[in-house]
């Protein structure tokens, strides 16, 4: 207990030390597994705050607050400085070769720099007072940074604070690519998906009747459906003429698309849509003549059960 206490004590002390006077207190080195056990010795109470005001001023956002206070301390604010650690001893040191010192002393630095979050961020259920003092922290974190790279990595303040930016710079130019990436190849799979469904609404009816599913019956009440992931089906139906209402659901595919064809090879009625369960798409003419309903479906990715096109009259 009393080894508990001192324990307690000692890091509190220096966290102390390291808010006010970080020129000194930021010089003292301790390893990964030290620099951890520092950081959780002075997080837990803060975070036992966090949660007591959680409960206080949660309102009807008691669970989500209790997540996010627990979270952030427990989880994200150390894994956070392992990454952004990690970057910057990348960058830093192994592109541009600015210092010699280890990795356990960039992450000792961050360690550092988050003792003014820790302790201000368990605030956060109190939202007006929450944001001034988490914006002033996270100031007060960047000053602290600066002083302790300085420190531990045996550069000028002006140098720490040059690779802090440089460090931050090219990490948000990679984090825009990989998302420029990501983007590109979703903006892709749309207008590949809108190819294909234009491509089929091209095709003759003839060819698409080839692969009917479905008996001939009255466009009147004629339902086609498909559990199937990026497929096509297709049903014939005959109708006297008049007003179609028309339903879609992409279903489990996540998407579906939509063509209804008459034997005169004339499209009446075409339409793509994310839609998961059944929704209306209004109505439209159509002349009497034999049809071709034809359904895709997508990628999978959603819900409602199978994908399905249903015409009532």
């Amino acid at each position: 207990m009393d080894n508990a206490l001192a324990t307690f004590t000692k890091a509190y002390k220096n966290a102390i030390e390291v808010m006010i006077h970080p020129g000194l207190a930021t010089k003292t080195q301790m390893g990964i597994a030290d620099a951890l056990k520092f950081y959780y010795t002075i997080a837990l109470i803060p975070m036992l705050f966090g949660v007591l005001l959680s409960l206080i001023f949660g309102s009807h956002h008691i669970l989500f607050a209790l997540i996010v206070v627990v979270a952030l301390y427990l989880v994200f604010f150390p894994i956070g400085a392992f990454i952004n650690s990690g970057i910057y001893h990348i960058i830093i040191k192994n592109l541009f070769d600015v210092y010699k010192q280890e990795y356990s002393a960039a992450f000792l630095a961050y360690i550092y720099s988050l003792v003014p979050v820790v302790f201000f961020f368990w605030v956060f259920p109190i939202y007006i007072l929450a944001f001034v003092l988490i914006a002033v922290s996270f100031l007060w974190s960047f000053i602290v940074l600066m002083i302790a790279i300085s420190n531990l990595l045996s550069m000028s303040r002006l140098k720490a604070f040059g690779t802090i930016l440089l460090s931050d710079i090219i990490l948000y130019l990679i984090v825009y690519v990989i998302a420029s990436i990501i983007l590109g190849v979703l903006v892709f799979v749309g207008l590949f998906n809108l190819f294909s469904f234009n491509s089929l609404n091209e095709s003759s009816s003839p060819l698409v009747a080839a692969h009917s599913s479905a008996n001939y019956t009255s466009c009147g009440n004629f339902t086609l459906l498909d559990n199937r992931f990026s497929n096509t089906t297709a049903g014939i139906c005959t109708w006297n003429g008049g007003t179609l209402n028309i339903s879609i659901a992409g279903g489990d595919s996540g998407y579906a698309s939509v063509a209804f064809i008459g034997s005169n090879n004339k499209t009446y009625f075409s339409q793509g849509t994310t839609a998961r369960c059944l929704t209306s798409f209004g109505s439209f003419y159509a002349p009497a003549q034999k049809y071709t309903l034809i359904l895709s479906t997508g990628h999978g990715g959603g819900y409602c059960g199978p994908a399905i096109v249903k015409l009532s009259s």
